[in-house]
């Protein structure tokens, strides 16, 4: 029997179309979590932040990843993040999270476009990739320019 490698579990780090699939995937999400917002369909607007959410954590480990030389083996779903995750991000992704509410809402959506933005392009780099730039820019002036207030209460 083979001595074991330890190397099942280590983050495995994207082709440049998982990367690609994981930016558009989290904008789409995040475009569509801004609809319902607008729409205050409160709960639809949380599904797809989760979904979004989910698109941010693959881009963490990624990033760290890269940063420890492939030195990470995440667990699933996140658990025990706050060990491997920078302080500073972890403070970051803090504000990810709002009160079911629009106001609450949106400002966590704006602070969730915020981290994924700044990991998402650092990543890019460190792997010589394209960020979906153009992408981001026409997502980011759609919620930018939500009136929260004028829509459905």
């Amino acid at each position: 029997m083979r001595s074991p490698e330890f190397e099942g579990f280590k983050i495995k780090l994207p082709v440049s179309e998982e990367f690609k699939n994981n930016n558009d995937e989290f904008w789409f999400e995040i475009y569509n979590a801004a609809k319902y917002l607008y729409r205050n369909d409160l709960w639809a607007a949380r599904f797809r932040d989760n979904t979004a959410k989910e698109k941010l954590l693959q881009m963490l480990e990624w990033n760290h990843g890269l940063k420890s030389k492939g030195n990470l083996s995440p667990k699933n779903f996140g658990k025990d993040m706050n060990i491997w995750l920078d302080e500073n991000l972890w403070s970051d992704l803090d504000l990810c999270f709002g009160k079911l509410n629009k106001q609450d809402s949106l400002s966590a959506m704006k602070n969730l476009i915020k981290l994924y933005r700044k990991t998402a392009i650092q990543t890019a780099e460190l792997l010589g990739y394209e960020y979906g730039q153009k992408v981001d820019e026409n997502i980011s002036i759609i919620i930018n320019e939500l009136d929260i207030n004028s829509s459905a209460k």
